[in-house]
């Protein structure tokens, strides 16, 4: 069963995105900042204690007040209040958040993550896709925690969950083109480049997609562009060689004909 707070409700923690908890669907209004930040350092630990030296680090960093224990205090009690006290529970000399698998909805991203990978050793490309979906529309924007995801505490988790993400979103796009669902995936691929562009892997899926969805031009186009790119960035990134081997692999991967005009043009 999942968390309830006193009331009865069902209680959900979201931190992929700003933090945020519910209850019955209801958004709870979690106090200020530094109260915040309490329970963003506790969901990011899960069921790892955090000793009261620990929570001041994460509230005040590293010179706390000496009236930090007592606000410590005052802000669990609060937000026990808020989600119901079994669900943040004291042990070893610590606090940590005591809560089922369905509670957080990093947990729920990680668990379709895992069917995907199932569903891709079993053969179903379609489940595939439809995992990897649910798994990213959990994502509310943004990066892990929000505004916290920078702060000491949660750089770590919030790198590793943001390569989850991607993972998740180059599955996905991955099993749209085996699908034949090429022009779905086409500007999920440009916003990928947006943010790497020297990720020769995903131009040569561009290119791909462009091409198996009709659109020749624009996968020459693509071509184009990603020789440019990556010859300018050659000496810090790929080297011309590398990214040549990357338009082999991308005709080997169906655009034949297409890399071989772009080669002559």
């Amino acid at each position: 069963m999942g968390a309830e707070a006193e009331a009865g409700g069902r209680v959900l923690l979201l931190a992929l995105g700003p933090l945020d908890a519910q209850i019955d669907g209801v958004t709870l209004a979690l106090g200020g900042r530094r109260q915040r930040l309490v329970l963003a350092a506790l969901l990011c630990a899960r069921d790892r204690p955090l000793t009261t030296d620990q929570l001041a680090q994460a509230v005040w960093g590293d010179h706390p007040p000496p009236s930090a224990v007592g606000s410590l205090q005052a802000y669990l009690s609060r937000l026990r209040g808020l989600l119901g006290p079994r669900l943040i529970v004291r042990q070893s000399g610590g606090y940590h958040l005591r809560v089922a698998p369905e509670v957080v909805d990093v947990d729920a991203f990680e668990r379709d993550l895992a069917s995907a990978d199932t569903a891709r050793s079993s053969g179903d490309i379609e489940a595939v896709a439809s995992h990897c979906r649910t798994a990213l529309a959990r994502w509310r924007g943004g990066r892990f925690l929000g505004e916290f995801g920078a702060e000491r505490f949660a750089v770590a988790e919030a790198a590793r969950l943001e390569g989850l993400r991607r993972h998740a979103l180059r599955t996905w796009i991955d099993a749209e083109l085996e699908l034949g669902r090429h022009g779905a995936v086409i500007g999920d691929l440009e916003a990928l480049l947006h943010d790497e562009p020297y990720d020769e892997h995903v131009w040569a899926q561009l290119m791909v997609a462009y091409h198996r969805a009709g659109r020749r031009l624009d996968a020459l186009q693509a071509y184009r562009r990603a020789d440019r790119r990556l010859r300018d960035g050659a000496s810090a990134r790929l080297g011309a060689e590398a990214a040549m081997a990357a338009w082999r692999r991308g005709e080997r991967a169906g655009a034949a004909g297409l890399l071989d005009e772009g080669l002559r043009t």
